[in-house]
């Protein structure tokens, strides 16, 4: 729902990448049909974050400037 909310606020329904660090991140974009980014700072490995649709895994934030 809050997901849903930001979009709604920030006018971004077709410009959406949802990042984050957590499987709890990749299922939420993905319930939300949001393409989702993995980021290898918290504690989910990568492979857990590969079984999820996305368009990248990056090891840090610093990958996507």
């Amino acid at each position: 729902e809050g997901v849903f909310i930001a979009i709604k606020t920030l006018h971004c329904a077709n410009d959406c990448l949802y990042i984050g660090d957590s499987a709890i991140d990749a299922r939420t974009a993905q319930s939300a049909h949001i393409d989702f980014c993995g980021v290898l700072h918290g504690t989910t490995s990568r492979a857990e974050l590969e079984a999820y649709p996305h368009i990248a895994i990056v090891d840090d934030l610093k990958a996507l400037c």
